[in-house]
């Protein structure tokens, strides 16, 4: 007598959520102007109070690291209500990246004179990232084996075997969109706990 092979395939699914470490600022600092020089002028200077704030809070632990890219030049003519193109206009601007660890610093950061936030990415350390989602995973296949295993028993089948296992990708971390930082007061942040999430595919096997 032949053995047959009854197949079951199954998604298993597990989440974990986990609270914030990191928020990533994505900033500018940016000016108009007639003249090229002068609104170069305005973004540098503005720049160095910038600088010594993000190198402070650097030395103080409330961020982890900054970047800073050169400061960019360009022109345009814009157009009138009455459809008349008018004189140029000149825009320097410096883009700003900071992962802070203290939010609170966060807060009073975004509020800086001449600071523009464009959003925030609310996100973990590489090391605490890597952790959670491997036992995420570990948790989807469980749940796979345990799916697999209920629709076996349902039919007294037996003990089910893995056959195989596809592995689709993790969700992004969140972000928050930020106007125009120039408000006298911080800005108290309650970012959303992160979820991670895992799905697997799995096949079993019964005979």
């Amino acid at each position: 007598m032949t053995d047959i092979l009854i197949l079951i395939d199954v998604a298993g699914t597990a989440h974990t959520t986990v609270e914030p470490e990191l928020g990533i600022a994505h900033a500018s600092i940016t000016a108009d102007g007639p003249q090229p020089q002068p609104v170069k002028e305005h973004v540098a200077g503005v720049l160095v109070g910038i600088r010594a704030g993000l190198e402070e809070l650097k030395k103080a632990g409330a961020i982890e690291r900054f970047s800073i890219q050169q400061v960019r030049i360009s022109a345009h003519r814009p157009w009138s209500e009455t459809g008349e193109q008018l004189p140029l206009v000149h825009t320097a601007s410096v883009d700003i990246t900071a992962h802070f660890i203290d939010f609170a610093a966060l807060g009073r950061w975004v509020t800086s004179d001449g600071l523009t936030v464009q959003y925030i990415d609310w996100t973990l350390t590489d090391e605490t990232r890597a952790a959670v989602e491997r036992r995420t995973r570990q948790a989807a296949v469980r749940d796979a084996a345990v799916r697999a295993q209920d629709y076996a028993d349902a039919l007294d089948l037996g003990p089910v075997t893995v056959r195989t296992i596809r592995d689709p990708q993790a969700d992004p971390a969140p972000r928050m969109m930020m106007a125009k930082a120039d408000m006298a007061a911080a800005i108290e942040f309650s970012p959303e706990p992160i979820e991670i999430s895992a799905q697997v595919n799995a096949g079993f096997a019964v005979a």
